[in-house]
């Protein structure tokens, strides 16, 4: 029979084996599950970068259909302005040169995607009708001589290209 010191000198050995193995396989078990943490943020974090960016893209598409969609209103305000002032209604056509010239601005100012020469090009539609609507509205006001017409119509039609190219040029972009 061992005596109760070997016994106990046993058992502790036996303990201390068992509690370094634990610690050793604690320790790995800490740096695994700590590696796999930082791996799981790293993931998330290209997941949420990559939604933002998705995100920003779906703004900028949005933005764009809502651009276009004015271009496509101050064209068709420009042409509405032609038809009325072939029929001398010039107060209908001082209403739609105001409004044209809103939804200009807002072109100007608001929209994504036109460069800083699209934005020149629509400034300068905004003076040509500016000073268009200043000759009506002496007319109106007045009674000056009636504008030219055709001379009026054919800066409408003008600015309606420079428009429309802008638009086709921001739509192909």
């Amino acid at each position: 029979m061992k005596n109760p010191a070997s016994i106990s000198k046993a058992i502790g050995d036996f303990c201390d084996l068992w509690a370094n193995r634990a610690t050793v396989a604690g320790l790995l078990l800490s740096v695994f599950g700590f590696g796999f943490t930082i791996w799981g943020i790293l993931r998330t974090k290209k997941a949420a970068e990559r939604a933002v960016e998705a995100a920003n893209q779906t703004k900028e598409k949005i933005l764009k259909q809502g651009t276009l969609a004015n271009f496509s209103s101050a064209i068709a305000m420009m042409e509405e302005i032609i038809r009325v002032q072939r029929k001398k209604e010039w107060g209908v056509s001082l209403d739609r040169y105001s409004e044209l010239r809103r939804v200009l601005v807002e072109l100007r100012d608001g929209s994504g995607g036109l460069t800083q020469e699209h934005q020149i090009v629509i400034q300068g539609t905004v003076e040509q009708f500016k000073t268009i609507e200043k000759q009506i509205d002496r007319h109106v006001s007045s009674g000056k001589p009636e504008p030219d017409i055709a001379k009026i119509n054919g800066v409408v039609t003008n600015q309606i290209m420079k428009v429309h190219g802008i638009a086709i040029n921001l739509k192909n972009s």
